[in-house]
């Protein structure tokens, strides 16, 4: 009789390969629209996956939209993810940046759900950036829909101009300038100095 060992490298610097998550197949819409979003005839697609399908599927695209209505468009109660081309100036230069954004409403959605958009994810993106040609600038998560905005993806973007913005606006007020000189007190027990 034979008997085989395995050897188990284990240790802290041991890698293993694990799941790359999951990854459903694109509509045809979706795939229309996001060759319109790369000829920049679409500056905004959000996707949504039928998990019941298994597929990924376009649930609404737009021309020219603003990250307030955006949130017009989210639902509630799931998860979506956004290809959005943000248009905005800086340093006089008009800059398009996309984005992807993945929005999961906490409280509102299934955990099932959830756990579905958190494992597409990346698969998503690589898909979207090696397949279409598609490369993001940022990439955020979204768990509240109030929090994108014109300023919050501008933030995002340009750190270092909303620093700037900050110290000037904050700045320490000046100390007054006659406040004469130092007076120096006596104590009544040591009249000697």
């Amino acid at each position: 009789m034979l008997i085989d060992h395995a050897n188990a490298d284990i240790s802290v610097d041991s890698r293993h390969q694990t799941l790359q998550g999951l990854m459903f197949q694109f509509d045809e819409n979706v795939i229309e629209a996001l060759h319109l979003f790369k000829k920049q005839n679409v500056d905004y697609v959000q996707l949504e996956i039928d998990h019941e399908k298994e597929r990924t599927l376009l649930s609404h695209s737009e021309s020219h939209v603003t990250p307030e209505q955006i949130q017009k468009l989210l639902p509630d109660n799931a998860g979506r993810y956004h290809i959005y081309r943000f248009k905005h100036d800086f340093n006089n230069e008009t800059i398009n940046s996309t984005f992807f954004l993945y929005s999961v409403p906490g409280h509102g959605s299934k955990i099932k759900q959830r756990m579905v958009y958190a494992s597409c994810k990346e698969s998503v993106i690589d898909t979207i950036e090696k397949k279409f040609g598609i490369n993001f600038d940022r990439k955020l998560e979204i768990c509240d829909i109030t929090d994108l905005t014109n300023d919050y993806l501008f933030q995002q973007l340009h750190p270092e101009a909303s620093v700037n913005v900050a110290k000037t606006s904050f700045a320490r007020p000046k100390a007054p300038s006659t406040r004469g000189p130092r007076r120096l007190l006596k104590t009544a027990d040591n009249p000697d100095e």
